[in-house]
């Protein structure tokens, strides 16, 4: 065997090291760290969370829609939808909420309530958004049906 780097001087190397640190009486390497770097591995987790509203509180008597909502930052969300009047003779509202296709704006259910009748808040849930653009649409139906309802969310990314 060829030792190309010469022989090792272990007396040399444990000479080194003795003089790069401290030690107390038992042989335990003393520290300085008040003025030293210390680096400890950290995992930073971020949460966005934002309350929107997607549609407005008012009286509805026929179908449509909000405006696009851009929820590229999140990826959930708790949708409220809040009616608080209903008249009409068997007044029905379905709201859904729908995810944008880009590229060929064709718009996807993501979420749909069942028929809505009365006043009260009814939620729905949306997890995952894999969408950047959403809408909600809704529909009323009945003879003069009315409805006094918003739609809220409050989104988050996880």
């Amino acid at each position: 065997m060829v030792d190309i780097l010469g022989p090792i001087d272990y007396d040399r190397i444990r000479e080194k090291v003795s003089a790069a640190f401290q030690y107390d009486t038992v042989g335990n390497v003393k520290m300085d760290i008040a003025n030293a770097e210390v680096v400890v591995p950290i995992q930073v987790v971020s949460k966005y969370k934002e309350a929107i509203t997607l549609l407005a509180s008012g009286a509805r008597t026929a179908s449509g829609n909000s405006s696009n909502i851009d929820v590229r930052y999140v990826d959930s969300a708790d949708i409220l939808i809040n009616v608080t009047a209903v008249s009409g003779t068997n007044p029905e509202l379905v709201v859904a909420v729908k995810g944008l296709d880009e590229i060929t704006g064709v718009w996807k259910t993501l979420v749909v309530t069942d028929p809505i009748t009365a006043v009260g808040q009814y939620w729905l849930q949306l997890e995952p958004i894999r969408f950047r653009v959403i809408r909600v649409d809704y529909t009323v139906t009945g003879t003069t049906p009315s409805f006094t309802f918003s739609v809220t969310g409050q989104f988050m990314s996880r």
